[in-house]
């Protein structure tokens, strides 16, 4: 437990971060993610900072992700489209891109335009509240070296993937869709509460409620999570 290093701090420059969303082992490296600095950066065991990658070339228009890493070091990328929030209140799905981004940057490959998730927007005097639908549908990925696993929880089967985005293999498995019941939307809506009354004001509690009265839940539970595997490929 003894502390060895500290890494980086909040800021646009090198070995500086705004929004960390990721953090992976790649080798004997460290690879995180920085939503808001668009950009990969990679760390040497000693803590120094071996490259950056910008994700710039994933398009200007959109939110770029890092999902994952290749066994060559290039970087699984999801891309979602932008969009004005306040113009849809409720229920949104768009697509989302895959690409494959090199170690070294440059020009991205599309692996292929997959479902969203599903997501749930309110907004109300000047305050836009978006996050994922309760209990709603996700598209959940998972890098290996060769390739990624891919499914959206509409239904009980995984895709394998190879590194040009071509399917290889579907993986299914058999049962019946667990209802969501008045106990679980109760205890969800709780969970939101809290959260907002921990950490935000007035405002936002006052939104968090008018969200909660207009949400839409569906009749059952998302067929699958998150999806997970080893470098090894299972």
């Amino acid at each position: 437990g003894r502390h060895l290093r500290t890494v980086g701090r909040e800021g646009g420059g090198p070995a500086e971060f705004r929004s960390m969303g990721s953090l992976a082992a790649a080798g004997d490296s460290l690879v995180v993610g920085d939503f808001n600095n668009r950009r990969v950066s990679v760390f040497a065991p000693d803590g120094s900072l071996v490259r950056a990658v910008s994700l710039d070339a994933a398009g200007s228009g959109s939110f770029p992700i890092p999902e994952g890493y290749f066994g060559d070091g290039s970087i699984l990328v999801s891309s979602g489209s932008t969009f004005d929030s306040g113009s849809r209140n409720g229920v949104s799905r768009d697509s989302v891109r895959y690409l494959r981004l090199d170690a070294a940057g440059g020009t991205p490959r599309e692996l292929g335009r997959f479902v969203g998730s599903e997501m749930f927007v309110q907004s109300a005097g000047g305050m836009v509240m978006s996050g994922p639908r309760a209990f709603g549908r996700s598209s959940e990925v998972a890098a290996v070296p060769d390739g990624f696993f891919f499914g959206s929880s509409d239904a009980r089967e995984i895709g394998r993937y190879d590194l040009a985005g071509r399917l290889l293999r579907v993986v299914r498995w058999p049962g019946e869709p667990r209802e969501v019941t008045p106990e679980d939307v109760e205890r969800f809506k709780e969970m939101r509460r809290k959260d907002a009354a921990s950490t935000r004001g007035g405002r936002f509690r006052q939104l968090m409620e008018r969200s909660l009265a207009a949400m839409s839940f569906p009749e059952t539970m998302p067929a699958h999570g998150e999806i997970r595997a080893d470098r090894a490929g299972n």
